[in-house]
C-alpha cells in the first residue's frame, strides 16, 4: 500500500537505543537523527554546526514526501506526528514543524494518485482542492 513518506518511516527500523534498553520515541528519535546530523556535518566541510530553531515553518508533500524547505534551500524530510525536521544541508534543526489539522485526510486522499510524483500539496491549497484535482485527473477519491 503506497504511503507519504515521512522521517518516522525510515526511523521505524530503530527499536532500541545503542545500548539496546527502551529509550522514548521523542528521545530517541533526537538522539538518531542528531548523531546522524553530527556525522553528516562532521565530514562536510562546507556545512555549519547544527542550530535549535523553534521558529515556525511550514511542511508541504513533495514527491510523496512530507517535507519543508529549510532556510538553505534543502528539502528536507520531516513528520506530521514528530513536528520536527534536521537539515543534512545547514546543521539547522527545526524543533516547530506546522501541518495541517487535516493532514491524515491529505495523505488518504493523496496515496490513491497511482505516480508518486503527482502526490503534492502545500500549504495554499484546500482539501477539497486536491478532491477537484483528483476527479479532474481521473484518479479514485475512495
Amino acid at each position: 500500500m503506497p504511503i507519504i513518506l515521512t522521517t518516522r518511516h525510515i526511523e521505524g527500523l530503530w527499536k532500541n537505543g545503542p545500548t539496546g534498553c527502551f529509550i522514548p520515541m521523542e528521545q530517541r528519535t533526537l538522539m538518531l537523527l542528531g548523531e546522524r546530523q553530527a556525522i553528516y556535518l562532521a565530514m562536510n566541510p562546507a556545512a555549519s554546526a547544527p542550530q535549535i530553531l523553534s521558529r515556525p515553518i511550514e511542511a508541504y508533500i513533495g514527491n510523496g514526501c512530507w517535507r519543508i524547505k529549510c532556510r538553505c534551500g534543502e528539502r528536507t524530510h520531516t513528520d506530521p506526528v514528530w513536528k520536527m525536521a534536521f537539515c543534512f544541508g545547514c546543521g539547522a534543526r527545526w524543533m516547530n514543524v506546522v501541518f495541517p489539522e487535516n493532514w491524515n485526510a491529505i495523505e488518504d486522499l493523496l496515496v490513491k494518485r497511482p505516480v508518486q510524483a503527482a502526490r503534492n500539496w502545500n500549504s495554499s491549497e484546500t482539501y477539497d482542492m486536491l478532491v477537484q484535482e483528483q476527479l479532474v485527473h481521473g484518479d479514485p477519491i475512495v
